[in-house]
């Protein structure tokens, strides 16, 4: 399986976008498969406390209301913490810049498959660091799309794993 990150961001505020006469369009290596877009893996890094930042690559970009509505949100980045996950983005349009800490990811198990740990349909909400990216449209807490990950296994001594887990 590739590892891709899978998160259609918020199926309400995709369908304004679009029912308003907007667009959604995508750059860089994000694509889009049914109701979700996707961004591929480009890297992981792992602080020694186990902490690890999975980095993906690629923007979406939601546009209406004769530019009034221009936002992008590039290079999703999951950030496995020992006790938590996030979700950052870098922010670009309306004003908006940096990397911004946009969601907050609920815990799955992972499911361990052809030496990827994936996490399937994590549940995730707006981070109150987020609400300023939708112009506080949406309060602090409200249920996003789910997320589906994955990143390469690591074998026991560190390498990643090359065989299919059962």
């Amino acid at each position: 399986m590739e590892s891709v990150l899978r998160w259609g961001v918020k199926e309400s505020f995709r369908h304004y976008v679009l029912s308003s006469g907007g667009r959604i369009d995508l750059a860089g290596l994000a694509a889009e498969e049914g109701e979700e877009f996707l961004f591929p893996l480009e890297s992981v890094d792992e602080n020694s406390d186990g902490d690890r930042v999975l980095r993906f690559a690629g923007q979406v970009g939601f546009h209406a209301h004769g530019g009034g509505l221009d936002l992008r949100l590039r290079d999703p980045w999951i950030h496995q913490l020992a006790d938590e996950t996030w979700l950052t983005v870098e922010v670009g349009g309306d004003g908006k810049e940096g990397r911004t800490l946009l969601a907050e990811i609920g815990s799955r198990i992972p499911v361990a498959s052809a030496g990827m740990l994936i996490w399937r349909e994590a549940p995730s909400w707006l981070a109150l660091e987020g609400t300023p990216v939708f112009d506080s449209i949406y309060p602090p807490y409200e249920v996003l799309s789910p997320v589906t990950f994955g990143r390469p296994e690591e074998s026991a001594d560190g390498a990643p794993a090359d065989s299919e887990l059962s």
